[in-house]
């Protein structure tokens, strides 16, 4: 049975009403025998018999009959109604119960009603609980699947991170970032590294005064200069090329570097800076414009060979050549000295800026003596950054300096050598040796390029010498004077000038030549030659066409008589006693001449004429001279030359 919503059920209720009743029978049982028992002691048994009768018919069984009706109500059977007939106060307690149990059926009533919406209520709730349960099931089922998801995003962030800072401490560049104000607020062991710092110690430090304060030349760098500063207010990524960053130490070195700003939205957080050492590559390049440098010098000598210079002055070009490479540390001051080798000296053919003292005291220097004449012997480069016992050649006044002595060699066979002047106190830098030896090999080239150009030329000369004169005498040969004469001829022609083509052949040369021999023949012919050298002007040509027959170009004679001047004295000189073997000997001089334009205009028909002029010479008694006449032939002493002069020993 379902208790009452104050807690009490109807069984209980039931128990309090039965006691109540007995206790109110009795109560009301002994009130009314109270009198009669203190009144008649006697008849107490019959009033005691009474009083139990009318106790169980007033009290008992109207108590059990309401105690029945009583269980019945709280049994929860409120339909039957409590009732005792009577005005007694059991009447009115059934009455008082009555009207609690109609009060309990209205109450019933309306506790089943409020039940009945309880009960509505309760599915209403049971419902949307269900529906709250599945929704906040469904809400904690995305929760975990966006937890999830952000688990996986925090993973993969973490790892991206992680990566990041594995990247940014494997690069090799170094990289940190700055905020609106320049503080650094990251950077990665690269660019810790490169500056001598640790990352720890670089956050939150200024960038620029830290880094950045001064420029390569050593002037203050102003921040409103700054690349990474100006990428910060311009919004613009700056790149810089040729700037230095400073070190811990307080060294510097060389960077390349990109400062692009940080954008938020619109606004800029700061700005990440990527940089690196360009040191090497710096060196690289210096290198590489070194070695451009050089490759010009050597080339610019390599030219000046090619022009027609002296060798005197081919190496004064070739010592401002090296004198002007700027990488070289060297005083523009220096010497080349070529190897005498029959005097076993060095003789200073070439000089820059030597002082007077210098000049003369290493005008010739023996081999082995001071550093150019070690470096001669030794063969190998001389380096000295001072002055010590090795300068041979020193003077009051001399100021301190350094030297490079490189030998020239060619083969290993010793040319000269190069003498270069450097501070005191210079380093010896084996990239300069190097550039030497190149230098010393380039000269040793040029040097023994002239020296067989001259020999070739004096091989050149011989050869046409020998080609050209005759080489007994000296004097052109056939060949020679058939192109002077053509040459004297053109210009003759040009200028509407004359000239005369004279044939000489000596007497009596035959006679001496067979007499006292060939050799004292040749030596006639060379004295014979001198003589009629010392008789003509330098314009004029003599040439021996072989034998004892000579040739002779007079230029631009105005008359005869002039010509006839210059035979005379030929043949004055010829008809002189020539001293040979002991012995004096007489010969003579038969010569004809011609004439140009009179007699031709070309070499081969001038220079017949006067052989045939010559043979009336000789025809007509000889040691004398004849112009060539038409009627004049070749070898006929019949043939008479009204224009002939003789003379006669």
């Amino acid at each position: 049975m379902r208790d009452r919503p104050g807690g009490l059920s109807w069984r209980r209720l039931g128990l309090d009403v039965r006691v109540g009743l007995v206790t109110v029978g009795l109560f009301a049982a002994i009130s009314a025998t109270h009198v009669f028992v203190w009144e008649s002691p006697a008849s107490f048994p019959v009033l005691f018999l009474a009083l139990l009768l009318t106790f169980r018919h007033m009290v008992w069984r109207p108590i059990r009959s309401l105690e029945a009706q009583v269980t019945a109500l709280g049994e929860g059977d409120l339909s039957r109604p409590v009732s005792l007939g009577g005005d007694d106060a059991l009447g009115r307690l059934a009455r008082s119960i009555d009207r609690m149990r109609v009060r309990l059926m209205e109450s019933h009533a309306v506790l089943s009603e409020r039940n009945e919406s309880l009960e509505k209520l309760l599915q209403t709730l049971e419902s949307r609980v269900q529906d709250r349960t599945q929704a906040l099931a469904d809400s904690y089922a995305l929760l975990e699947q966006e937890l999830a998801r952000r688990r996986d995003a925090d993973n993969k962030l973490r790892e991206t991170l992680h990566q990041t800072d594995l990247i940014l401490a494997t690069v090799g560049e170094g990289i940190f970032g700055v905020n609106r104000e320049g503080a650094i607020t990251f950077a990665n062991a690269a660019a810790a590294r490169m500056v001598g710092w640790s990352v720890g110690e670089l956050l939150g430090q200024k960038s620029h005064p830290l880094l950045h304060h001064t420029r390569q030349d050593g002037t203050p760098y102003p921040e409103s200069d700054c690349r990474v500063c100006l990428s910060i207010s311009e919004k613009i990524p700056r790149k810089a090329s040729n700037e230095v960053f400073w070190r811990r130490d307080g060294s510097r070195f060389p960077v390349e570097y990109t400062s692009s700003p940080i954008f938020d939205s619109e606004e800029v957080r700061g700005a990440v800076v990527v940089f690196h050492d360009v040191t090497e590559r710096k060196a690289e390049e210096a290198r590489e414009m070194r070695s451009q440098i050089s490759r010009i010098a050597i080339s610019a000598l390599l030219e000046t060979g090619l022009e027609n210079l002296t060798l005197e002055r081919q190496l004064e070009v070739a010592l401002d050549i090296i004198l002007s490479v700027s990488w070289l540390s060297i005083i523009a001051k220096g010497s080349i000295a070529l190897l005498d080798p029959d005097a076993g000296e060095l003789v200073m053919t070439a000089q820059r800026n030597l002082s007077e003292p210098l000049l003369h005291a290493c005008a010739r220097i023996p081999i082995g003596y001071c550093l150019c004449g070690r470096a001669a012997q030794e063969r190998q480069i001389i380096f000295a950054n001072q002055i010590d016992d090795r300068h041979d050649i020193t003077f009051d006044g001399i100021k301190p300096h350094g030297h490079y002595c490189i030998p020239i060699l060619s083969r290993g066979r010793l040319l000269g050598v190069l003498n270069l002047y450097i501070p005191q106190g210079h380093p010896r830098n084996p990239e300069e040796d190097a550039f030497m030896a190149t230098i010393a090999n380039t000269l040793a080239g040029i040097i023994e390029r002239r020296q067989i150009e001259a020999q070739l030329r004096d091989a050149e000369e011989k050869l046409r010498q020998k080609a050209h004169h005759d080489t007994l005498t000296g004097l052109p040969n056939r060949l020679l004077f058939q192109e002077l004469l053509q040459r004297s001829l053109a210009q003759v022609r040009r200028e509407g000038k004359s000239l005369a083509v004279l044939f000489m052949d000596l007497d009596r040369f035959k006679e001496v030549n067979d007499t006292l021999g060939h050799e004292a023949g040749d030596q006639l012919l060379i004295e014979v030659a001198k003589r009629i050298c010392a008789c003509l002007r330098e314009e004029d040509t003599v040439a021996r066409l072989g034998g004892d027959e000579f040739t002779l170009i007079l230029q631009e004679p105005s008359r005869r008589e002039d010509i006839v001047r210059v035979v005379q004295r030929i043949i004055e000189q010829v008809r002189k006693p020539f001293v040979l073997k002991g012995r004096e000997c007489h010969v003579g001089a038969s010569v004809g001449i011609s004439l140009h334009p009179e007699h031709g205009r070309d070499p081969v028909t001038l220079l017949k004429k006067a052989d045939q002029a010559m043979y009336q010479t000789k025809n007509r008694g000889r040691n004398g001279y004849t112009f060539y006449t038409p009627d004049a032939v070749e070898g006929d002493p019949s043939t008479p030359s009204p224009s002939s002069t003789l003379d006669r020993t």
